[in-house]
């Protein structure tokens, strides 16, 4: 063999040793990114991603991890960034579009997501994430009828989507369409019945319909799920003072601020009742209180009393 042709082929082996260390590189990187993402270290994470894209500004996966914890950790600028590089790369993948879209949502860019997701209906109409994410900013939009629409494709789809029901129940609710709001909150509650979202709304709709009696269960209900729930003790307190149970809706302010001791609200809520039962000192303790945990009520409640 002539001394080029030892040299061609020795070039070449070499040449292929190094894409094979390379490739190599990438897998342990790659291993080493998603087993730091298991543990939580993001940012070792994405310093093994990074690097991955230093060997290879082409390599999809890693784009893909990228995005995901880009979005994730809300750096949106850097996630938005990514996925445009992914869908250059792979235009047909519908997923990267999917995720572009999810970013405009939250990115707020509500025109942006409905034109991303145009899009992508036009490639696949039954994939449900695009009419969602749709839904949810022409929502916050205030365009109910076609954040309604939307929502309804996605529910025809897969009639058992629960964030498309809440949705939809929600928008209804706001709307006054009580009836058509509790058809898609008893569907979603069939689904999973102790959906502590849907439980609430549920709730707040039987409170607006003065359907006490259901109203008070369901709250109670909440509350039992989660005792965190304040708005739950807060709306159930409404309803007892509604039909005149002060002593009661007092009784449930204090089991509220046994749990939650740290929330202004409650004391507001309890230094209100109070102030009716003309027990201004006890009034006074809670507005104290109130003002105490949240500055910003000094202003409101402090018209009622000189308080010290």
């Amino acid at each position: 063999m002539s001394s080029f042709l030892k040299r061609l082929f020795s070039g070449k082996k070499k040449e292929e040793n190094q894409e094979t260390k390379i490739k190599s590189k990438i897998q342990t990187l790659k291993y080493d990114g998603i087993k730091a993402v298991k543990a939580g270290q993001i940012e070792l994470a994405i310093q093994f991603f990074n690097k991955i894209l230093e060997f290879n500004p082409e390599d999809s996966d890693a784009l893909l991890y990228l995005i995901q914890i880009y979005t994730r950790t809300n750096q949106l600028d850097q996630a938005e960034k990514h996925n445009y590089k992914l869908i250059e790369l792979a235009p047909e993948l519908v997923e990267a579009k999917i995720s572009l879209a999810n970013i405009y949502l939250m990115q707020r860019e509500h025109q942006k997501a409905i034109k991303c997701s145009q899009e992508i209906i036009g490639i696949d109409s039954n994939i449900i994430e695009p009419h969602y994410i749709m839904g949810i900013a022409y929502y916050r939009l205030e365009d109910e009828f076609n954040a309604i629409a939307a929502l309804t494709l996605a529910l025809q789809i897969d009639p058992s989507f629960i964030n498309g029901l809440l949705l939809r129940a929600t928008i209804l609710s706001e709307m006054n369409q009580y009836e058509e709001s509790l058809t898609d909150i008893n569907n979603l509650l069939e689904i999973d019945e102790g959906h502590e979202e849907a439980l609430f709304l549920k709730a707040t709709i039987y409170q607006n319909q003065e359907n006490h009696e259901e109203a008070i269960a369901l709250y109670q209900k909440s509350i039992s799920l989660n005792p965190f729930h304040i708005n739950a003790y807060l709306n159930l307190c409404q309803v007892l003072l509604k039909i005149e149970q002060k002593e009661k809706a007092i009784e449930l302010l204090n089991e509220a601020i046994e749990v939650n001791p740290t929330i202004a609200k409650l004391f507001q809520a309890r230094g209100e009742i109070h102030l009716t039962n003309d027990n201004q000192e006890e009034a006074i303790k809670d507005y104290t209180k109130a003002i105490e945990l949240d500055p910003e009520l000094e202003e409101v409640l402090s018209g009622y009393f000189e308080l010290k």
